[in-house]
């Protein structure tokens, strides 16, 4: 049998660090895919490395190898911070790969992040009240707020969903949107 790994990542630190988590776990008869007889220990891993690839395509190369060889497996692998080289908006992908004795074993995670246009949306509704007085535009001011909230859900629902290709289209809506308000986010 061989390593089945597992990766999970979510943003801290108000969107300014990554938090990556080996979550495969020790060998058992319910983990088949977990590290321990049959499979390598996690101390013989010779090399463990996380690829991240950002929207724009660029990446970053973060050797995990010392942490995932610190010992004997009895729950999840917190790594250590990482500072990610981008905090763009969009589909980033995570390719865990894992070098064993067995051979080499990877894992591929696509996740949605969206930082900085959940800061905008939330500066825009922070506005609200200064757009409240008799020569204002209160009304299509909030519909703009309501456009920009019902771009984010839809967002969110289609990264729930695995409809990566279609977020494109609505990110850069609501970037522009975005823009055209200057968030500064």
């Amino acid at each position: 049998m061989a390593i089945s790994p597992n990766l999970s990542v979510c943003f801290k630190e108000n969107n300014t660090v990554l938090q990556a988590t080996d979550t495969t776990l020790a060998y058992s008869a319910g983990n088949t895919g977990g590290y321990g007889t049959p499979n390598d220990a996690s101390t013989a891993i010779t090399s463990a490395t996380i690829l991240i690839t950002f929207p724009n395509g660029s990446t970053q190369t973060e050797t995990v190898t010392t942490q995932i060889n610190a010992g004997v497996v009895v729950g999840n692998y917190v790594f250590t911070d990482i500072t990610p080289t981008s905090t763009a908006d969009g589909v980033w992908n995570f390719l865990y790969t894992i070098v064993s004795p067995s051979g080499t074993v990877t894992k591929s995670l696509d996740k949605l992040f969206l930082g900085k246009v959940r800061c905008c949306i939330d500066k825009l509704w922070k506005e609200v009240p200064k757009k409240m007085c008799s020569e204002c535009e209160t009304d299509a001011y909030i519909d703009r707020c309501n456009i920009a909230e019902g771009y984010y859900k839809s967002l969110i629902s289609m990264g729930g969903c695995g409809q990566l290709d279609s977020i494109t289209k609505v990110l850069t809506q609501l970037q522009t949107l975005c823009d055209f308000e200057d968030c500064n986010c």
